[in-house]
């Protein structure tokens, strides 16, 4: 038997075989570029996400630093005060704590470690007003405790200026 009469009687089972095989071919690769595809659309999401969180910390950063600022000017010697707003500075962080887990670990423990001082620093400014006078979404600061206040923010301001730094420092090594 030559080649040639084996081919023409089997010839369907032939091309059945190669179409089949061509099929087979066809979904592996379509499965390999969805999950590539997948794998893409993860980390832009996550480098969408990191991006925000440090721009965040970039605005709150700047913040800080006016009220700072602003604080180191208020003269210490009078019994007056001023009310400082407790306004919810980290909203993006809030809204995506639970996609945190998308990031590079690096990445969620320095921006936790940031929103965590932060926290921290809106309690000691708590614990540093008077909360007879307390207006709802506002703290009174005496301004006597404005240079304590001036220094805390200042020193809260580096301390998150080192976070962004650090996740800057992280992003460029990846």
């Amino acid at each position: 038997m030559t080649v040639w009469c084996f081919v023409e009687t089997f010839q369907t089972l032939i091309a059945g075989g190669l179409g089949f095989g061509g099929v087979i071919l066809t979904i592996l690769a379509s499965a390999k570029s969805t999950r590539q595809q997948e794998a893409d659309r993860l980390k832009q999401r996550a480098a969408s996400l990191s991006s925000a969180l440090r721009e965040e910390l970039e605005i709150i950063v700047s913040v800080l630093e006016r009220n700072a600022e602003a604080f180191s000017n208020i003269s210490t010697d009078s019994d007056n005060g001023f009310f400082v707003p407790i306004d919810e500075l980290n909203s993006v962080y809030r809204a995506n704590l639970a996609s945190l887990a998308e990031l590079p670990p690096g990445d969620v423990k320095l921006i936790v470690e940031a929103n965590l001082k932060l926290a921290g620093y809106e309690r000691r400014m708590g614990l540093a007003s008077a909360p007879e006078r307390g207006v709802v979404g506002y703290i009174w600061i005496s301004d006597r405790k404005a240079g304590h206040v001036a220094i805390m923010t200042r020193n809260l301001a580096g301390s998150l200026r080192e976070c962004i730094d650090k996740l800057s420092a992280q992003d460029d090594a990846n």
